[in-house]
């Protein structure tokens, strides 16, 4: 193992010398998070100012929109954004995309369990008026929106998490749906994908391995296999004629015929093997420290690309991790994770299980921080572990929805290479002594480094991928292309803005801060006089930043 990672340290150092694509900063805007009754901009860290963004090339403008408050802001100078227009919001904002002559935005609802909205505008004439042309209600809790290629319809993910009634103390667990809207403001038509029709063969999906967490856990809340999917992030096929849909608790992919506004099928993922695939699993061992276990990780991913390479359609995954909770109105939340060492003090490992998983179960330097499933594969005691997120990026070819590709523990190789002193660091935006550098290895266990953004783009021919990491604020270039008939990737290129050595508040108030929480991220392709380039925003420190990307 020592010289495996020799080896691979040795490669990824001469890959950090050599990279080919790279990122090259422009500019970064930082953005109110709202509004006071005088108009003044209200600026602050963690208050979720810049969740989404959507790109118009050709009027060279940026839309953005966060928990409280909406932007657009003119990109012409790429050196020099401008707000050209802002207002606040009566409800979180979720996502944001254009096409042609529509802006579309989906709005969750006061209470989350209820419907939320898509609104339709005409794209923004720079009068300073900016209204919705129309109002469409969706299901509860739209996470993500894609139009189709020719504007004419528009694909919404609705989540469905649970949550209290705004009617009373019950917990309520929506349907998780699918909204396929026809576009002809004002007069749209919409129709409703959702999973009920796969209840009455639940088990044979529960056996396949999508996961069901709430199912069974409360008999006086009714949460049915279909109201335990959540849809999160959407890709279509080269047709226009499927959505896949990442069902991120569920480490599963639902595949929605558009035209019949039906689920076709639901695709589990399967399980990662950290016999073969290293993590770093503790923040209570003093160092980084990734290496094998006997334990299997859940996917999970959060966004989805569509990717054509040769004959093969792709679907390229960022495997975050997100456990179900609920949250109640009065007493502790119910949670699905439970810690290792939790198992093992309340006498519930299998002895079935070697002394060497157990011991490592109970000591918190192994695997007694790292968070498990305490519902999958349960029993009065536990014979097998599976930890959240896969720390990676996984290929899947929607031919068969096969995983041809997973990057396996490089994510946290690169990070350890690149940038070891923030090395799966927590952003504690909330202590105001603490900096990058002091919650160093904070996450390890709890889901790691969290990839969770995605963009592909050509860039000279190649075909770039962005990965967006959540915890350490990364963004890592792959070139992803076929050998031999066979998906192939290669580390490009990782980048990181702002400085590690200040309190996270000063960094930020210094304007250091770098993109936090990069949640989105756009490719621009380039002209003949202008470089291909990249659009993030920053969720955590409320920016917008354009970098150039270049070939070296």
């Amino acid at each position: 193992m020592v010289f495996i990672k020799l080896i691979l340290s040795v490669y990824l150092a001469a890959r950090l010398v050599d990279c080919l694509v790279v990122l090259e900063p422009i500019s970064t805007l930082y953005l109110p998070y709202m509004y006071d009754e005088h108009d003044h901009g209200v600026y602050g860290l963690g208050k979720n100012a810049a969740e989404q963004l959507a790109y118009d090339d050709a009027a060279k403008l940026v839309y953005v929109v966060g928990d409280s408050a909406i932007h657009i802001i003119d990109v012409a100078d790429t050196d020099n954004p401008t707000i050209i227009y802002h207002a606040n919001t009566d409800r979180i904002a979720t996502d944001v995309e254009i096409c042609g002559d529509y802006v579309a935005i989906t709005k969750g609802a006061t209470h989350k369990v209820t419907p939320g909205n898509l609104y339709i505008y005409n794209r923004y004439d720079r009068s300073g008026v900016w209204n919705p042309i129309e109002d469409i209600q969706v299901g509860a809790l739209p996470d993500m929106l894609h139009f189709t290629k020719d504007c004419s319809t528009i694909v919404v993910a609705n989540e469905g998490e649970p949550g209290k009634s705004p009617d009373s103390w019950d917990i309520i667990d929506p349907e998780g749906t699918i909204s396929i809207i026809s576009l002809s403001p004002p007069a749209s038509t919409i129709r409703t994908a959702d999973f009920t029709s796969f209840n009455n063969r639940k088990q044979k999906y529960l056996e396949a391995g999508v996961r069901a967490p709430l199912l069974g856990q409360f008999p006086n809340i009714s949460t049915s296999f279909s109201q335990n999917m959540e849809p999160e992030y959407i890709a279509f096929n080269e047709k226009q004629t499927t959505a896949y849909v990442t069902l991120q608790e569920n480490n599963a992919i639902a595949e929605v015929d558009i035209t019949s506004a039906r689920v076709k099928e639901i695709h589990p993922l399967g399980f990662k093997n950290h016999r073969i695939h290293a993590l770093d699993a503790s923040d209570r061992d003093g160092e980084i420290n990734i290496q094998t276990w006997p334990i299997l990780g859940m996917y999970q991913p959060d966004a989805v690309v569509s990717v054509t390479i040769g004959r093969n359609e792709y679907l390229a995954i960022a495997n975050e991790g997100d456990a179900m909770e609920i949250k109640f109105e009065f007493g502790e939340p119910w949670e699905e994770v439970m810690d290792g060492k939790d198992f093992y003090d309340d006498d519930l490992i299998s002895s079935s299980v070697s002394d060497e998983l157990k011991n490592a179960l109970g000591d918190t330097s192994k695997l007694g921080r790292l968070g498990f499933s305490k519902v999958d594969n349960k029993t009065d005691k536990y014979d097998t572990f599976y930890s959240y997120g896969g720390r990676s990026f996984s290929v899947v070819r929607t031919k068969n929805m096969k995983m041809v590709y997973d990057s396996g523990s490089e994510m946290e190789d690169i990070n350890e290479a690149s940038y070891p002193t923030i090395f799966n660091m927590n952003g504690n935006f909330y202590d105001p002594a603490a900096t990058p550098e002091s919650m160093k290895d904070t996450r390890s266990d709890n889901k790691g480094p969290e990839p969770e953004s995605l963009s592909h783009g050509q860039v000279n021919g190649k075909d770039i991928l962005f990965i967006g990491q959540e915890r350490m604020s990364t963004i890592i270039l792959y070139h992803i292309y076929e050998q031999n008939g066979k998906f192939q990737a290669d580390f490009e290129s990782v980048y990181r803005p702002g400085k590690i050595d200040q309190t996270f508040h000063s960094l930020y108030q210094s304007r250091q801060y770098g993109d936090g929480d990069p949640e989105d991220l756009k490719f621009v392709p380039g002209t003949e006089n202008t470089d291909p380039m990249l659009i993030v925003s920053g969720t955590v420190s409320g920016t917008l930043s354009l970098y150039k990307v270049l070939d070296k």
